[in-house]
């Protein structure tokens, strides 16, 4: 649709003309556009009528500017005028000219106190090109009006101080809505002026309306979890705790700890040592790798004094008593070897027994953790959009991380779309292709995880991928 919407004024108000004019080109959609078609040679009305107007000095002005700028006569004109218009009204259409006239004054006394008056100014903007578009003339359009609020975009309004409801509801009421595609069945229209309209709503509502009453984030705390799922969890002061799986959780706490300066998606591989490490800690890998390290290391020990400390076994005649050691005497028994029933007793063959035992049961977890390590490895190399092949790092593209990201947004918005808070705390574009949380965010790490893997990994080399 080619049709334009001109707003103009007297140079006087040319600072709210240009406020409404920057809500009204907001709203998506090529519908309408709001630049002339050519440069104007005139860009405001020049007043020539007295300081009491009547309506036609209005329509009259608007005219005048039509013909010295050569409008087209499908471009809707819109005079936004603090003049004061006759009779209480504040605002008035000449159907066939397209011109339209809207008042600027007094909007403050609406009880939408602490909104800027741009916002109503625009609604009745694209109510009055409504009425306009679809009401060839002013009887039709006085027919299909209510002269009885009714919260419909289509309500009367003979006083300013009655707008309100219509402009905090942006409803089109059933039977206006029968109405206006009868006049045109143009849909796509219609929701161009319902979207235009709604998004001013919530530009009310959401804006200044409600500013007193605005979201603010809250402290966030890592803390140790005990439970089977991952050794620590975020909690949300007042709130609650975050919902998250050990993977999901690492890739959260790396754009925690970067909330300043956020990160660019397409560089986490410079991150993958920090991931890795949080992620071995989320499912307890780092922890059971040490204390088992020196447990085995312990158990080592023990086993070498076994083997050089022995023990009797006496022999049945015509065989003589011999020595063995206490490791061979254990290996024996758990082996279920043939070896003097006497023996399980002994104290210190069932105390070697145990260390055996131990050390057997030690290594075997230890190969499970060597199997976990590169599983965990695998999980956040792809996350990292990497690939090891012959202990060389790859680039590999994948969507693991988006993916990861999208699953985090769901449980944020589950735990904090109540209170309004997801805005902060959802990882999003937050502007030169860096993605992260908001800066605002307090994030508390009391038992410094973060500074310990930090420490960690800062003797690790850079991350260098081969081709």
């Amino acid at each position: 649709m080619s049709n334009r919407i001109i707003l103009t004024s007297e140079e006087r108000d040319h600072v709210k003309l240009q406020e409404v004019k920057e809500v009204l080109k907001s709203i998506p959609g090529n519908f309408f556009t709001y630049e002339p078609k050519k440069k104007l040679d005139k860009l405001f009305i020049k007043w020539t009528h007295g300081d009491v107007p009547v309506k036609n000095d209005f329509f009259d002005s608007m005219n005048e500017f039509r013909h010295q700028d050569k409008l087209d006569s499908s471009d809707y004109l819109i005079f936004l005028t603090s003049r004061k218009i006759p009779g209480g009204f504040f605002n008035g259409i000449q159907f066939q000219q397209k011109n339209i006239f809207i008042d600027l004054e007094n909007w403050e006394r609406l009880y939408l106190k602490g909104s800027p008056d741009r916002y109503p100014i625009a609604f009745h903007v694209l109510i009055s090109v409504l009425i306009n578009h679809y009401f060839s003339i002013e009887e039709k359009a006085l027919k299909a009006l209510h002269l009885v609020d009714k919260g419909c975009i289509l309500d009367f309004n003979g006083h300013k101080n009655k707008v309100d409801l219509k402009i905090l509801t942006a409803r089109i009421c059933p039977d206006c809505l029968t109405t206006l595609l009868e006049n045109n069945p143009d849909t796509n229209l219609l929701a161009y002026f319902r979207f235009g309209i709604e998004r001013i709503r919530q530009d009310i509502v959401n804006g200044e309306y409600y500013k007193k009453i605005a979201p603010k984030p809250v402290r966030v705390y890592l803390k140790e979890a005990y439970n089977k799922r991952t050794g620590y969890k975020l909690e949300f002061d007042g709130i609650g705790d975050l919902d998250l799986d050990p993977i999901c959780l690492t890739v959260y706490l790396n754009f925690l700890r970067k909330k300043k300066e956020g990160i660019r998606l397409h560089k986490i591989d410079q991150d993958y040592y920090f991931l890795l490490e949080s992620y071995n800690k989320f499912t307890r890998l780092s922890d059971s790798e040490e204390e088992a390290e020196e447990i085995i290391e312990d158990l080592l020990i023990k086993e070498e004094k076994l083997k050089k400390q022995t023990i009797t076994i006496q022999g049945n005649p015509p065989q003589v008593a011999r020595e063995i050691s206490l490791y061979e005497a254990a290996i024996k028994i758990l082996n279920k070897e043939s070896i003097d029933p006497k023996l399980k007793d002994n104290p210190k063959v069932k105390s070697a027994i145990e260390v055996v035992s131990q050390l057997k049961k030690e290594n075997k977890a230890a190969e499970r953790r060597k199997i976990k390590k590169k599983k965990n490895e695998k999980s956040i190399s792809k996350l990292s959009k990497l690939k090891i092949e012959n202990c060389q790092f790859k680039e590999f593209k994948n969507n693991a991380l988006n993916e990861k990201i999208h699953l985090i947004n769901e449980e944020l918005s589950k735990l904090l779309g109540t209170f309004g808070l997801q805005e902060f705390y959802r990882i999003e574009d937050r502007g030169r292709e860096k993605f992260g949380v908001s800066s605002e965010i307090e994030f508390e790490d009391p038992k410094g995880l973060i500074k310990s893997i930090t420490t960690k990994i800062e003797k690790l080399d850079p991350i260098v991928i081969t081709k």
